[in-house]
């Protein structure tokens, strides 16, 4: 696995999701200090670990989850996974015991199919409890079929999370990671290339990161002053690297390593504030 992935997967690993409420007609949640209020359906919140004996009596019942998209969809885009944390390409990572972990899968209707987003998202559906193993060889005993999405409000995660679907909707962080990816190809090409990847060479465009913190600005957070300095370092590092490409001194690529390792370390921090 290459490093980037490693390094965004050891610290998602242990963000542990889901949750249960007591009232099938209204719940509030207390994750986003009383401002998340979901009414007409029992609601699976992510971190409180809710017990799977816990839902057998809402089996088969209408339920309502908050999440995030896993960038993995089903070949045919007819079941997503739904998790805690932006960006999890890892369902399933934790084991399932007798707990919900850090994953609900999602499946649409008969025909229809789960449209992929950056953004958090409310999904309803009904809750089906059973051992099921899908499409990519993934076992658990919980999902929700006959799912509808929307995007989630402030009234539905708080304005925390709003803000970063407001990040979602400006495409920022994927034009970040983006690019970071491809200073990433260029500085551990060599490791790369001796797991077997192809990876070649290439010089970024360093006015993305421009168009990234233009982008920031105009949202005016403090929330998101991280994202603004990784997506300055990053067009530091850019510049310095087309250099180095242009002077064919690609040894020297190397040396960058640890500061690719930092913007990375960046994200994560910033990405683990907005657990849900």
């Amino acid at each position: 696995m290459k490093n980037k992935w490693l390094i965004i997967m050891c610290l998602l690993l242990f963000c542990l999701i889901l949750a249960g409420c007591t009232n099938d007609e209204k719940v509030v949640s207390n994750e986003y200090k009383g401002e998340s209020k979901v009414e007409g359906s029992f609601q699976i919140r992510f971190k409180d670990l809710v017990e799977l004996k816990t839902l057998e009596k809402y089996d088969g019942k209408t339920v309502t989850a908050v999440g995030y998209l896993s960038p993995i969809m089903g070949y045919d885009n007819s079941f997503g996974y739904l998790m805690n944390l932006p960006y999890q390409t890892c369902p399933y990572c934790i084991p399932d015991d007798t707990r919900i972990t850090n994953t609900i899968a999602i499946f649409a209707p008969s025909g229809k199919k789960i449209e992929a987003t950056e953004a958090a998202v409310v999904g309803t559906g009904t809750l089906k409890l059973g051992e099921y193993t899908d499409d990519y060889g993934y076992e658990y005993s919980y999902r929700i079929v006959d799912a509808t999405l929307k995007k989630a409000d402030t009234e539905s995660v708080g304005n925390k999370v709003a803000l970063y679907n407001d990040v979602a909707d400006k495409k920022i962080l994927s034009t970040l990671l983006e690019n970071l990816y491809i200073l990433d190809d260029d500085v551990f090409c060599k490791e790369y290339k001796m797991q077997g990847l192809n990876i070649k060479i290439q010089k970024v465009d360093v006015s993305v990161f421009d168009s990234v913190i233009k982008s920031i600005d105009e949202l005016g957070s403090e929330d998101l002053s991280i994202l603004k300095k990784t997506a300055e370092d990053a067009k530091k590092i850019g510049n310095e690297i087309n250099k180095i490409i242009d002077s064919q001194d690609i040894e020297k690529l190397k040396d960058y390593q640890e500061r690719m390792n930092e913007c990375f370390d960046n994200i994560n921090s910033w990405m683990l504030e907005y657990e849900l």
